[in-house]
């Protein structure tokens, strides 16, 4: 007992005299420099400078690092409930650990907002076909190499003008998850608007023990004139007004769209399956999407099936224009996935904003749950980074017009460079960056704790979304844990001020573990 009794006095009379040498070698109080313990300060920064507009209500101070490792930034401190949202993307084609750490002697915690959440059906099901999406690609991309298609891109493949509602055709559908098998389907044309720009074929042949014309799973009159009234009202305008247009390989000037339960057995939403350009034998050599038919064992029935087959037609019908854009009319090469992805996400909430519907969704919904877990590029297929990039994609939307998204499909050149192109005066990581702080500002809406109206239009959605993205929140001076931020990713803070703080400034560190560039965007958070 003796012994531990000396031991703790020789533990305090150490702890003192470090806070003494650690005091001493600190400075001033008008220094930078910290001034007193539980404070950490390099002499190797780069200090960011501008950051006083921070004084102001709703005043937005960036700064890109070039090649900093660390980069501090002072804040100037003139009452007791300051906070600042903060953003900082990572510019690079490779991930790293960034954390923040006080600069300024003060003390407080640190919590790590967690939000819940798990994928919905039918997230699920564009998982299940994402593998199948991104084989196709590869496949295209061959036969591209071989001049199976550019050959024949000019010329028409086939013609389907004198097809009839009510005549049954043979149609090709795949049939596995890596586009190796296809299934021959007898598929009659049920609807062929007058004056329109589709053709509604269903499938008439059992899969599996599935229907798509018999028992409780038929495709229903009703439904198949709910497709026809969004396609042609809602759709079709949207997609061709502001996407591009459709390459007409097959001379009939429409769109055939294809219901079958071979899409519902294997877990499938929709395709739009580039091999119906191409010239072999499992092609259809027709302009063409699919999709699946109801199947109430799965509980895809009504109007849970309509909503999710609606959005999906109009996801890939701007996977068909853009393939149509780039590989036809421009012939640059499909268009990099991140961005072809991006585009369909995007278009989904348009569509749903011009409906009158809500629009966020389940995808964005998970990013926000963990949004520094995927970035813009090295596409995954993570239903995270689909909302990511789809929200992404609506934010260049608002901030721009549908002639600037339009001219993103039609471009020639592709991914960064196309985006760059676009967006000129931010190129590609001042959009990342600005669409970082949307996204951080949107939750803080949604919280009830901004008012956006003293925010500029160019850091923020014009349409509420209601996203909550998980952030840190670092009250004044404490160092929160590293997040791991993936290429064109993000971390998301809120630094708070720490109740008793007196100093008229603070400062602290925003520092990349691997020494590599890194954007930072702040706000101060109107009262």
């Amino acid at each position: 007992m003796a012994n531990n009794k000396y031991l703790n006095i020789l533990s305090v009379i150490l702890i003192t005299i470090l806070v003494a040498f650690a005091t001493g070698c600190g400075g001033g109080g008008g220094s930078s420099i910290p001034t007193g313990p539980g404070t950490d300060f390099n002499p190797t920064s780069v200090q960011a400078p501008g950051s006083t507009v921070l004084a102001n209500d709703g005043a937005m101070f960036s700064y890109s690092s070039a090649t900093a490792a660390n980069v501090a930034v002072k804040l100037p401190v003139d009452n007791q409930t300051a906070q600042f949202a903060l953003v900082v993307t990572n510019p690079n084609t490779t991930a790293q650990k960034v954390r923040i750490k006080p600069e300024s002697y003060v003390l407080g915690t640190v919590r790590n907002s967690v939000l819940p959440g798990s994928p919905d059906a039918l997230g699920r099901l564009r998982l299940n076909q994402a593998p199948l999406e991104s084989r196709l690609r590869v496949l295209a991309n061959q036969r591209a190499a071989v001049d199976g298609v550019r050959a024949s891109r000019s010329i028409r493949a086939s013609d389907h003008s004198g097809e009839k509602v009510g005549d049954t055709v043979v149609l090709k559908v795949v049939s596995d998850w890596w586009g190796n098998n296809y299934v021959s389907r007898n598929c009659k044309l049920e609807r062929m608007p007058f004056g329109g720009h589709c053709k509604i074929f269903v499938d008439q042949d059992s899969y599996d023990g599935l229907s798509a014309v018999t028992g409780t799973d038929a495709v229903t009159a009703a439904d198949l004139d709910h497709f026809v009234t969004e396609f042609e009202t809602h759709i079709y305008p949207l997609i061709t007004t502001s996407y591009a247009n459709f390459y007409d390989i097959d001379n009939d000037g429409r769109v055939s769209i294809l219901l079958s339960p071979v899409y519902s057995k294997l877990g499938f939403a929709g395709l739009f399956n580039s091999n119906d350009f191409a010239d072999n034998a499992n092609s259809n050599q027709r302009d063409m999407i699919a999709l699946f038919s109801p199947y109430s064992a799965k509980s895809w029935t009504g109007s849970k099936w309509l909503e999710a087959t609606r959005e999906t037609i109009c996801h890939e019908m701007q996977h068909l224009v853009n393939y149509s854009a780039h590989m036809f009319f421009n012939k640059v090469g499909q268009e990099e996935e991140w961005l072809d992805e991006s585009l369909s996400v995007g278009v989904e909430a348009r569509y749903r904003q011009i409906r009158g519907d809500p629009i966020l969704e389940n995808r964005f919904t998970l990013w926000a749950n963990s949004p520094s877990s995927v970035g813009l590029f090295n596409f995954s297929r993570a239903l995270a980074q689909y909302g990511m990039v789809g929200l992404y994609n609506f934010f260049l939307y608002e901030q721009s017009d549908s002639d600037t998204i339009k001219a993103l499909v039609n471009s020639t050149v592709l991914g960064r460079d196309n985006v760059a192109a676009r967006f000129p005066a931010l190129g590609m990581n001042g959009t990342l960056r600005n669409f970082a702080m949307a996204a951080m500002l949107d939750t803080l809406r949604n919280k009830g704790m901004i008012d956006l109206a003293k925010i500029d239009t160019a850091y923020r959605y014009k349409t509420p979304i209601g996203l909550n993205v998980a952030y840190t929140t670092v009250p004044f001076g404490y160092s929160s844990e590293a997040i791991a931020v993936p290429p064109y990713g993000a971390a998301f803070y809120l630094i708070t001020q720490t109740p008793g703080f007196s100093s008229t400034e603070y400062q602290f560190r925003i520092e990349s573990e691997e020494g590599r560039s890194i954007d930072v965007l702040m706000v101060r958070i109107p009262k």
